[in-house]
C-alpha cells in the first residue's frame, strides 16, 4: 500500500535500531559475507563512472573495491539464474539445473556454498531474492536462516505476502532493500560469537523502480551541485499521475505507467530518470554502509570477508555498461563483464604488498563459480572432492597478484538462444554454426574493450584455437544448442543413437495432397511460448532431445 508522509504504521525507511554488543570472534575461521546485486551496471558505482556526469553515489561499496582487491576481470552470465546457481554450486550453469536465461531447477542435491560452510561449523543465512520458479525452499539448499521472496522482480513497497520467513509465508511491509539489510544486521549481531556464511542476493537494481522520498531528497542533495535542475526544491513539486506532489508520498512507484512514471516526469525534468535509478542503488549502498558498520561495531571487520558483485550487467538503456558494449540478455562484455570487490582487512586489502592504494585491481580474468572455491581456501576449509568444481581456487593468486588461468587454459564458455561466446584473457569470440547469419567474430579484448573490431581475419590462429575449445566444451560437458551442431569426430557419447529416457513414437498418415501445409500439415511441438514455468519444472539445462523423422 502507498503510504503518505506523516501517516502512522511501519515503514522500514532507516538502517536498522537493533543495538549491536560488541563481543565478535576476531580469530579463528573467517565469516564469509557476499552481497550479490541484481542488474548492476559496470559503471554504476562511483568509484567506477563512466563520466563525471553520473549520479552514481556509493561510497560504501566504493570502500570494498578500494579498500579491498577490484576484481576487474569479473565474469558472470548475463542473466540471474543461471549466475546465481553457478555462484551457489562453483560449477557452470549448464550442468546444476538452470538454463542459459531465467529457468530451471536448481537440485539441492547438487553440493554448494551453502552446505559446505556449515559442515565446517558455520551458521548460514540468506537473505533477499531467489530466483527460481519451482517449491524447494531456500532452507533446503543448506541456509539455516532465509527471509525474501521467490522470483524475478516484485514491488518494493507493498510486500503483501510475497515475503517468506523461512517455509513460512508472511505479511512484510518496509522497503524491499532495507528489509533486507535489517535482516542481515540481525543475523550479524546473533552470531558475532561464531563463524558465519551471510549471502545477501539484493533484488536493487531489478525493476520495478519504486523508491523512498527520503532516499530521493538525498540523492538530490547529493547530485544538485553537478545537476542544478535536480535540487529537491525542484523535485519535490513534481506531480504524479494521480495529483499527489512528490513531497507528499513517501513511497514511490515510478516505473513506466505508475503513478510518477519516471520515464514521463523525465520529460517534464530531465534527469529525473536517471535520478530515480541510482537512488535505488544509493538505498542498497546505505544497506551495504550499515552492515559494514555494524561488522566493525561487533569486532568483526578484521576476521570477515566481504565479497561484492553483481548477478548479470545493467538494463539495456537504464544500467551503465561503460566501457563496454551490450547488456544484461547479451554475451557482449556489457552483459557478462560486472564490477566486483573483495575485502578482507589485513589480508584481501589494498593496504597489503603486492598491492597498494589507488592499485589495487587483480586483472586476470575470474569467474562466478571461482567465488565457492576461493572463499573455502581463504577460510581454511577443504572443499569436497564430490562438488566436482568448475571453478578455481584463486586465494593464492590474489594474495600474489598472479594468475591462475594461462594462455588458453579454463576459459569463460557462454551460451544465448543465437551464438556461444568463449574467452580468455585477451581474446573472445561470438560463434555459432547457423547456415544462415551464421556469427563468426573474434575480438581483441587488450585493445578493444568494446568489441567494435571483428578481428577474426586478422588473427586465424586464435581463432580456430577458440573455435576448437568451443567444440571440445559441447563435447564434453551436457551441453546442446541447435545453433552449435559439433563436429563428428568429437560426437559426444550422450549424442549416440541410443534409446534411453522416454521415447513416444507417433505416427501419421497422409490421405492426399496438401493445398495448405500450414493449416493442413501435421505439426509436432517441441517448445510453446505459453508453457510458461510449469516446463521448467520437468526440464534440466542439459536435457538433450532426439528424433527420427521416416517420410
Amino acid at each position: 500500500m502507498r503510504d503518505t508522509v506523516g501517516n502512522t504504521g511501519a515503514v522500514s525507511t532507516e538502517k536498522s535500531e537493533t543495538t549491536a554488543t560488541v563481543g565478535g570472534r576476531t580469530n579463528g575461521p573467517p565469516n564469509v559475507v557476499i552481497i550479490y546485486a541484481d542488474d548492476l551496471g559496470y559503471a554504476d558505482l562511483s568509484f567506477n563512472k563512466s563520466s563525471s556526469a553520473s549520479m552514481a553515489h556509493t561510497p560504501s561499496i566504493d570502500r570494498i573495491c578500494e579498500e579491498g582487491l577490484f576484481l576487474s576481470g569479473y565474469m558472470t552470465h548475463h542473466v540471474c539464474s543461471p549466475s546465481r546457481g553457478g555462484l551457489l554450486t562453483g560449477r557452470h550453469y549448464t550442468e546444476v539445473g538452470v538454463g542459459q536465461y531465467v529457468g530451471g531447477q536448481l537440485d539441492n542435491s547438487i553440493p554448494n556454498i551453502a552446505i559446505a560452510f556449515p559442515a565446517a561449523g558455520y551458521a548460514t543465512a540468506c537473505f533477499g531474492k531467489c530466483h527460481k520458479v519451482t517449491k524447494i525452499g531456500v532452507n533446503d539448499y543448506g541456509f539455516d536462516e532465509w527471509a525474501g521472496f521467490y522470483g524475478g522482480g516484485k514491488d518494493y513497497h507493498d510486500r503483501g505476502t510475497s515475503w517468506w520467513n523461512n517455509d513460512t509465508q508472511v505479511t512484510e511491509s518496509g522497503y524491499g532493500t532495507y528489509i533486507i539489510g535489517d535482516d542481515a544486521l540481525q543475523f550479524v549481531d546473533d552470531h558475532a560469537h561464531e563463524p558465519f556464511f551471510l549471502y545477501v542476493p539484493h533484488q536493487c537494481v531489478h525493476s520495478p523502480y519504486d523508491i523512498l522520498n527520503t532516499d530521493l531528497e538525498e540523492m538530490c542533495n547529493i547530485v544538485s551541485s553537478n545537476h542544478p535542475s535536480l535540487a529537491c526544491s525542484s523535485v519535490k513539486e513534481l506531480v504524479g499521475s494521480e495529483g499527489a506532489t512528490i513531497e507528499n508520498v513517501l513511497q514511490m512507484y515510478c516505473s513506466p505507467g505508475t503513478e510518477f512514471d519516471m520515464n514521463a516526469l523525465d520529460g517534464t525534468l530531465p534527469g529525473f530518470k536517471d535520478l530515480v535509478y541510482y537512488t535505488m542503488i544509493y538505498a542498497m549502498d546505505k544497506a551495504t554502509g550499515d552492515l559494514l558498520d555494524r561488522l566493525e561495531s561487533q569486532g568483526l571487520s578484521t576476521n570477515t570477508i566481504v565479497v561484492f558483485t553483481s548477478d548479470n550487467g545493467g538494463v539495456n538503456n537504464r544500467g551503465d555498461n561503460l566501457p563496454f558494449y551490450g547488456h544484461k540478455q547479451q554475451l557482449w562484455e556489457g552483459g557478462i563483464h560486472v564490477a566486483a570487490g573483495i575485502w578482507w582487512p589485513g589480508t584481501l586489502d589494498a593496504n597489503q604488498s603486492p598491492y597498494s592504494p589507488g592499485d589495487n585491481a587483480y586483472t586476470n580474468m575470474t569467474q562466478y563459480f571461482d567465488l565457492y572455491p576461493t572463499l573455502m581456501s581463504a577460510a581454511g576449509q577443504t572443499v569436497d572432492p564430490s562438488a566436482e568444481l568448475d571453478g578455481l581456487n584463486l586465494y593464492s593468486n590474489l594474495l600474489t597478484r598472479t594468475p591462475v588461468r594461462s594462455g588458453f587454459d579454463n576459459c569463460y564458455y557462454g551460451i544465448d538462444d543465437a551464438w556461444a561466446a568463449v574467452r580468455n584473457d585477451r581474446w573472445k569470440l561470438h560463434f555459432n554454426r547457423l547456415p544462415a547469419g551464421q556469427m563468426l567474430e573474434l575480438y581483441d579484448l587488450d585493445n578493444d574493450v568494446s568489441e567494435s573490431t571483428n578481428v577474426a581475419d586478422i588473427y586465424t590462429n586464435e581463432l580456430h584455437t577458440l573455435i576448437d575449445l568451443m567444440d571440445a566444451w559441447y563435447a564434453e560437458g551436457d551441453v546442446s544448442s541447435s545453433y552449435m551442431p559439433v563436429k563428428g569426430e568429437i560426437l559426444p557419447a550422450y549424442l549416440e543413437p541410443a534409446p534411453f529416457g522416454d521415447i513416444l513414437e507417433i505416427t501419421a498418415v497422409q490421405t492426399g495432397a496438401l493445398t495448405d501445409p500450414d493449416s493442413e500439415g501435421v505439426y509436432i511441438e517441441f517448445a510453446k511460448t505459453d508453457w510458461g514455468s510449469g516446463l521448467y519444472e520437468f526440464t534440466h539445462a542439459g536435457d538433450v532431445f532426439q528424433f527420427d523423422i521416416y517420410v
